[in-house]
């Protein structure tokens, strides 16, 4: 049985810490945006040239592409319909591993990763499967060991309001314990690495309940916890409190200094499935209040944002880099 990642000691760092100057807005739990939420979704959305700030990184077709995570001179991607693990880079998209027996299945929403004393660790969580699996030392040509199939813990799921668990973005901390954001329960979940993520217990419960979609997550250097709401009502949650109302759908989340200031900001992936009704899909600075452009036209749909500002959709099939001001 893998284990080999469980059990060695390491070392590891999420982000440079430092504290992130965020705007606050009072929430709104009607559906409307309030107005420094609506100022914040349409400050200098349609720039001069943004597709020249845009690059695509691959296609992923026949693949259907999900979460995302960094890599050197590329990123690493999971297909979202059946686990596998691919290498994006240079307009090419490589299989680099593939999902375990009993791992192959539809769902790979989430991807997480973190830098260790033995290399790059990531881990692909799926709720078709009701489940995740670790790939080992990662790098452009693979993973030196690859877990199986980690099936959640029955008696936790079957606990849950649904009856089972439906992982959705999820999260690493430098001692390997996964911490996932579940889209039906609309809660996030902590499981550790101790027990090989059959302990596993709810953190938040995001309200109101029910009535949202909780999609992806990020912790931040101060141990924060940020949650993405994909419904109509675009909520973002800091520590289970209501931060921000955006009226339209939040897929991704993250953190990144891939910006001229080189400071910390919060990014999150404003998506628009239905084009007459909402806001072109882009990506919004939450702590300056710009919008990064995507380049992407018509129902889209961004499922990862990487730190380095790269993303997914899995309408174009593709994979792709922006910057943040020129």
């Amino acid at each position: 049985m893998w284990k080999g990642i469980l059990w060695v000691s390491l070392t590891a760092v999420l982000l440079t810490t430092g504290s992130v100057p965020l705007v606050s807005a009072a929430p709104s739990r009607t559906g409307e945006s309030n107005s420094q939420s609506n100022a914040l979704a349409s400050t200098n959305l349609f720039m001069t040239n943004p597709s020249a700030r845009v690059s695509t990184l691959c296609s992923t077709s026949p693949d259907l592409p999900g979460g995302i995570y960094k890599g050197k001179g590329g990123a690493f991607v999971e297909d979202w319909s059946n686990g596998n693990l691919l290498w994006c880079s240079g307009g090419i998209a490589k299989v680099i591993g593939t999902a375990p027996p009993g791992g192959r299945s539809s769902g790979y929403y989430g991807m997480a990763g973190i830098s260790t004393s033995t290399g790059l660790v990531l881990v692909l969580d799926t709720f078709g499967a009701r489940g995740l699996w670790f790939c080992d030392g990662a790098s452009s040509s693979g993973c030196i060991a690859q877990s199986a199939l980690i099936t959640l813990p029955s008696s936790f799921c079957t606990a849950q309001v649904y009856g089972y668990c439906n992982p959705d973005g999820i999260v690493l901390d430098n001692q390997l314990n996964v911490y996932y954001a579940d889209s039906l329960n609309d809660d996030v979940v902590e499981c550790t690495a101790s027990s090989e993520y059959q302990t596993c217990e709810v953190l938040e419960t995001l309200t109101p309940q029910f009535t949202v979609e909780t999609s992806n997550l990020f912790i931040d250097p101060s141990g924060n916890i940020w949650v993405t709401d994909s419904s109509n009502y675009g909520y973002i949650w800091e520590n289970g409190a209501l931060k921000y109302t955006i009226g339209q759908t939040v897929t991704a989340i993250t953190m990144s200094k891939a910006n001229p200031e080189k400071t910390l900001q919060l990014y999150i992936a404003v998506d628009c499935i239905h084009i007459h009704t909402c806001t072109p899909t882009h990506i919004l600075d939450l702590t300056d209040g710009d919008s990064i452009p995507t380049k992407l036209k018509g129902a889209s749909d961004i499922v990862g944002l990487s730190s380095s500002l790269q993303f997914t959709d899995g309408y174009s099939q593709a994979v792709y880099s922006t910057k943040d001001k020129v």
